[in-house]
């Protein structure tokens, strides 16, 4: 490296810095404008700052627009629980940082090809090319380039890609119509926009006040919505206790049932737990489980085989006592275990399940 290559590179290196430096706190400022999932924004002052650096210092400026691009989009939507989520959304954010910056190197080109720059801004016919070529026109390039990138990253559906690149196209529009003007009238000699330097200023107050009324109108819808979800979680969840509640009423039904101390067969329990089927739809089964002795187990099987069971009888799973279940007679499934492991020999336990006539098996 030469001596006189030296404040070259000092000098290059000083303007991507710069460039890096203000697109990303331009850009971060433009987020408090983003719509979810918080790439796209109404407004993208970002994208006139491009621009314009661009304009003003040449296309070699690009990696400074690519790694503040980069910066802001890695903060937005870095996702490190684990290796592949990094990796994903470090190639989304560098990606949306490649089509920045081929933006404003489209929209430098087409300005310096086809307007009087930097004279544009003298008469009405530059101005309106100038407007044309810079905004709707190169802002093509990252509203399609970028809404691809996060199509293809799994950030947003397809069915959402044309709302997604429309709110990117205006927001990046919006924000190089504004901005790159103002910048460049501001940095061009005193004398040959000094009438444009005097309507800037009320242009960029009327801005800011424009912003800061977003702002303000965002965070109050935000607390509404915030409101309005409160509300209705907490209406939802007084009508899940109110049935939990009902629900916990069959329970001592039941209970109060078997301790009146009458005798209950198969039958009479159904009919008692069929009319909460019928009060409480979201009950979908009631068991019956009596206790039989291995001394009673024949007889208990008979009974249940002429009680319309078909060939029933009680089976043993394993020695150490499981549960398993077979079908029987209609609406009625049961299942048998001999619970050995609590020492109780020779017990079986039955349980027939009461399903209700409309639960879907």
């Amino acid at each position: 490296m030469t001596a006189t290559s030296f404040p070259h590179w000092a000098e290059l290196l000083a303007k991507l810095a710069a460039m890096a430096a203000a697109y990303y706190a331009v850009g971060r400022l433009g987020l408090l404008l983003a719509i979810p999932p918080g790439y796209a924004t109404a407004v993208w002052p970002a994208s006139g700052i491009a621009l314009a650096g661009t304009l003003l210092f040449g296309y070699r400026v690009w990696p400074g627009i690519l790694l503040g691009s980069f910066l802001i989009n890695l903060r937005t939507s870095l996702d490190t629980t684990s290796t592949a989520s990094i990796l994903n959304t470090t190639a989304l954010a560098a990606s949306i940082g490649m089509g920045a910056s081929l933006q404003a190197i489209v929209g430098a080109f087409l300005i310096r090809r086809f307007t009087q720059y930097p004279t544009a801004f003298v008469e009405a016919r530059g101005i309106i090319k100038f407007l044309l070529l810079a905004g709707p026109v190169s802002c093509l390039v990252n509203a399609t380039w970028g809404v691809t990138s996060l199509l293809l990253g799994g950030v947003i559906q397809p069915v959402d890609y044309l709302f997604h690149w429309w709110t990117w196209w205006v927001g990046d529009a919006i924000g190089v119509i504004t901005f790159t003007p103002l910048i460049l009238i501001w940095a061009a000699k005193p004398a040959v926009f000094s009438q444009g330097r005097q309507i800037s200023l009320p242009l960029c107050l009327a801005f800011t006040l424009v912003v800061t009324f977003f702002i303000y109108t965002n965070a109050w819808e935000q607390d509404r919505i915030d409101l309005e979800f409160k509300r209705r979680t907490d209406h939802l969840a007084q009508q899940l206790q109110e049935n939990f509640d009902d629900y916990i009423l069959v329970l001592h039904s039941v209970e109060n049932l078997y301790a009146s101390s009458v005798p209950i067969n198969r039958q009479q329990f159904k009919t008692f737990v069929s009319r909460w089927f019928t009060r409480h739809p979201g009950i979908r089964a009631v068991s019956w489980s009596p206790r039989i002795l291995d001394s009673e187990r024949a007889n208990y099987e008979q009974a249940a085989r002429e009680d319309g069971l078909g060939k029933f009888q009680i089976t043993e799973q394993s020695p150490q006592g499981s549960w398993f279940g077979q079908r029987g007679a209609p609406n009625i499934s049961l299942s048998i275990m001999q619970n050995r492991s609590e020492g109780m020999e020779g017990l079986w336990v039955l349980t027939r399940r009461l399903i209700p006539p409309d639960a879907k098996r």
